[in-house]
């Protein structure tokens, strides 16, 4: 029987580059699954900095397999890496932008940096083609707190008639950034509570003002389950929010949402409205 000590000393001694061969491996091609990713990233946290000069490499010779090494990067990587991962974020396939934007961010929010170096990521959050990358690109920028960023996020919630993909890729800025919520709340209120509001930024200012932990949204979430037309993943939202912010006496309100969610015990709203009487009740 193998020891512990004898499987990380032989972890340790592995190749960090056939290592990361096999975590790159299943993304060679598009029959890939969840569990692919899982593990390849689990195989390149374990190479830690040792999986950088492989990883880069693949990022210039790879094709299909280059939104992973992105991801993996991002985990893994250091201020080395921003340059090489930033001749990506203009790739004609909008997956890669998005992967690439995401590690990049998430390389920003790990390590210390200059400014400047913020401004390739800047440049995707406010112009790419497609706002699906925009809005990942300000998830990712959110925790760097880049305030020219900031700036702009707040003007397109200050403006009601900024367009909706504006109003989206704020909301996933602020939500990630997680500060200022008292000063963000009473912003995003308004649109969470906008009947007319297009269901997509409605949902994103649900999970925005969430995360937040804005109280005085707590009446808007709950009327958002007695709201018609909402739709399931406003509402999904919305309950995620009162695991936030509700109190004690929404439990039986949520309790109601487990009885009544079509799609039964296993559905979202049910599993959402479960995972929110748990929060509530471990805040008593």
């Amino acid at each position: 029987m193998v020891s512990l000590l004898s499987t990380i000393l032989i972890f340790a001694a592995a190749d960090p580059a056939a290592e990361v061969a096999r975590a790159v491996k299943p993304f060679e091609s598009a029959a890939h699954t969840p569990k692919d990713l899982q593990a390849g990233l689990a195989i390149v946290a374990g190479l830690g900095e040792k999986a950088v000069p492989p990883l880069l490499d693949r990022l210039k010779t790879g094709t299909t397999e280059t939104w992973f090494v992105c991801e993996a990067l991002g985990r893994v990587g250091g201020l080395e890496a921003l340059p090489p991962i930033a001749t990506k974020l203009s790739s004609q396939d909008w997956v890669v932008r998005s992967s690439c934007a995401t590690g990049y961010g998430a390389i920003l929010a790990r390590v210390p940096h200059e400014p400047a170096v913020v401004e390739p990521l800047r440049a995707v959050v406010k112009s790419d083609a497609k706002c699906e990358v925009r809005m990942n690109g300000a998830l990712a920028a959110g925790p760097a707190q880049d305030a020219s960023l900031r700036g702009d996020w707040e003007t397109a919630l200050r403006n009601p008639d900024s367009y909706s993909c504006d109003r989206r890729v704020a909301l996933m800025g602020l939500r990630s950034a997680k500060t200022g919520k008292d000063r963000l709340g009473p912003l995003i209120l308004p649109i969470l509570n906008d009947g007319e509001e297009d269901p997509w930024t409605r949902e994103a200012a649900a999970d925005a003002i969430g995360e937040l932990a804005f109280a005085p949204a707590r009446e808007a979430f709950l009327a958002l389950l007695d709201e018609k037309d909402a739709g399931a993943n406003v509402c999904a939202e919305a309950i995620e929010g009162l695991g936030a912010v509700g109190l004690a006496k929404d439990i039986p309100r949520l309790q109601r949402v487990i009885k009544e969610d079509p799609n039964g015990s296993k559905g979202i709203l049910a599993v959402n409205a479960r995972a929110a009487i748990k929060k509530i009740k471990s805040r008593k």
